[in-house]
């Protein structure tokens, strides 16, 4: 058996020439003949998050999936070492996730974002944090260099407001950072349409 969570025509290409007997997934995107378990794609799914996607997919092919909110613990050392980052910061500390590598139409440009930074830093008297990981960093260089920065840059507190991680933290050290933080501005992907 084959359950096809991608909406690809591919994927289901791919198991109907692997010869897997049962092929589940929605009836989209021109494979519904591919497919030996048709489940129908109907306005409801259009709205659903990822998550409740597949599990919709899973309990109209009659499998019984057991949904579980994730959860990720930090322990205290993870907590207190995104505490000592964020302590020179003002607050609200407001965190800006970049995310590379989402298509052009779905990325927020970096204008957009070095624009609420320097609000919030003028307006709200607050910090800024630049996070993202190694693919990231010359998005968080973009923003760093849009016009609003050299304003905020003269200032004498201009330390206590810009910190930019981007690349620098391990997966777990940006878990903790973030739930340290007052504030997350990031591009998450939209519902699966």
């Amino acid at each position: 058996m084959s359950v096809l969570f991608q909406n690809a025509f591919d994927a289901a290409l791919l198991a109907f020439l692997a010869g897997i007997p049962e092929r589940i997934g929605y009836s989209r995107d021109g494979r519904r003949f591919l497919l030996t378990g048709r489940v129908d794609f109907d306005e409801r799914a259009k709205g659903l998050h990822h998550i409740d996607y597949y599990l919709e997919l899973l309990k109209k092919a009659g499998i019984t999936p057991k949904a579980q909110a994730p959860w990720i613990f930090l322990d205290l050392e993870e907590r207190l070492y995104a505490r000592a980052v964020l302590g020179v910061l003002k607050r609200p500390r407001y965190c800006h996730q970049s995310r590379g590598n989402l298509r052009s139409s779905k990325k927020w440009l970096p204008d957009r974002f070095a624009e609420v930074a320097a609000l919030v830093v003028h307006e709200i008297g607050g910090s800024v944090l630049l996070l993202g990981g190694p693919k990231e960093t010359g998005i968080a260089d973009e923003i760093l260099n849009k016009s609003e920065w050299p304003a905020v840059m003269h200032h004498v507190w201009a330390a206590l407001s810009l910190l930019n991680l981007s690349g620098k933290t391990s997966l777990r050290e940006l878990i903790a950072i973030i739930a340290e933080s007052d504030v997350l501005l990031t591009t998450i992907p939209a519902p699966c349409i």
